[in-house]
């Protein structure tokens, strides 16, 4: 029904606790609920990559929360620099 949190959350579940994972479901889970406006589902994303060591991926999502203008983005980026 569009609802940006719910789908934050379905992903959450299929990225840490389905089992077995399903992260390419989780992935587009977490981007629809960003194009909506959730910024924290792209905090989410950023910790996705993380886990994955992919700092790339995780700064561009933590810069899109933060041009979102979540508080957490901003506090992440620094702790890489």
């Amino acid at each position: 029904m569009g609802f940006e949190p719910a789908m934050n959350n379905l992903a959450n579940l299929l990225d840490d606790y389905a089992k077995p994972r399903r992260p390419k479901e989780a992935v587009f889970w977490y981007k629809r609920s960003v194009r909506r406006g959730h910024s924290v589902a792209a905090i989410n994303l950023a910790m996705h990559y993380r886990n994955l060591g992919n700092r790339r991926w995780q700064i561009y999502w933590l810069k899109v929360a933060k041009k979102m203008g979540d508080p957490d983005a901003e506090t992440e980026l620094r702790k890489l620099k």
